[in-house]
């Protein structure tokens, strides 16, 4: 994104995404719980590496927060926007080769971080805190960023 994306610079859109973090848990979990789906190192113990995870494996969280972060930062940051979209794909690869996760929960992450998206884009309240965002952005950036 650029030698200005770093912790502080952005402050409203750091609380933005803090709260989506900490509000889309839930929705995270709810499926992971329901389905209840090993991770591919329960099944054959060579897969593991790094430590075990306290979850289920469907749908990728990691996965799920990457597409949910990369499509609001690619809306913030437009003219970044591809490599951000690409960035935020493979986001959730690397678990596959650590044994955390299988293919399709890597799927399946990305299909519940663009519902998770849609919704919020349907929020009032989100609404209001993303174009606080996109108003810090475009103000840091000198009016540039945001435009299509």
């Amino acid at each position: 994104i650029g030698p200005e994306f770093k912790p502080g610079h952005f402050p409203k859109m750091e609380v933005m995404f803090q709260k989506i973090r900490t509000n889309i848990s839930e929705t995270i979990d709810y499926p992971k719980n329901h389905w209840k789906r090993m991770r591919p190192y329960e099944s054959d113990k060579k897969l593991l590496l790094g430590k075990p995870e306290n979850s289920h494996s469907y749908p990728s969280g990691h996965s799920t927060r990457g597409t949910v972060v990369s499509l609001l930062l690619a809306e913030l940051f437009p003219e970044q926007k591809e490599g951000i979209l690409e960035f935020g794909r493979t986001i959730g690869w690397d678990r596959v080769i650590l044994g955390k996760h299988y293919p399709t929960d890597i799927y399946a992450g990305r299909v519940l971080g663009k519902a998770i998206v849609h919704e919020l884009m349907a929020s009032p309240a989100f609404q209001r805190d993303f174009a606080e965002a996109k108003a810090e952005v475009q103000a840091a950036r000198g009016g540039q960023a945001g435009r299509n």
